[in-house]
């Protein structure tokens, strides 16, 4: 089996980790040639179930880069007004482990899940392509 993954973010790139962990052959297709390109201004959560995946899929000392590079945790919740005035706080409760939590990560999470590429990757990942239709 050979499986064609469209896109080397986060998603691509962990699941690309556990197929090869697994044995079976994959070929990533990215648009952006640099792990730096294609970067907004957005914010990714990641759930338990996710940190899970991402622990499960990539090597471990890149998952501790995710998990050192994650924003920290939030240690309350408020709620606000309008005008911004808070009416009321909640402490939230401190996350226990780096497998088992919820992760908040900034749009530059592809540099850390796609390190230069090791030796596995070499030949399976190609830039500058663009999906436009599957047919």
């Amino acid at each position: 089996m050979h499986v064609l993954i469209i896109g080397g973010g986060t998603r691509g790139m962990c699941l690309a980790h556990g197929l090869k962990k697994a044995g079976v052959s994959v070929a990533v297709y990215e648009r952006y040639g640099s792990r730096r390109d294609g970067l907004y201004g957005y914010r990714l959560g990641i759930d338990p179930t996710g940190s899970r995946a991402l622990n499960e899929c990539l090597p471990p000392e890149l998952f501790d880069t995710f998990v050192a590079t994650c924003a920290r945790d939030p240690r309350h919740f408020n709620v606000l007004t309008q005008s911004m005035r808070t009416t009321a706080t909640f402490a939230l409760p401190r996350a226990r482990d780096a497998v088992n939590s919820e992760r908040s990560v900034s749009a530059p999470v592809r540099p850390r899940v796609r390190p230069p590429l090791p030796p596995v990757f070499r030949g399976v990942f190609v830039c500058g392509i663009i999906m436009t239709r599957l047919q």
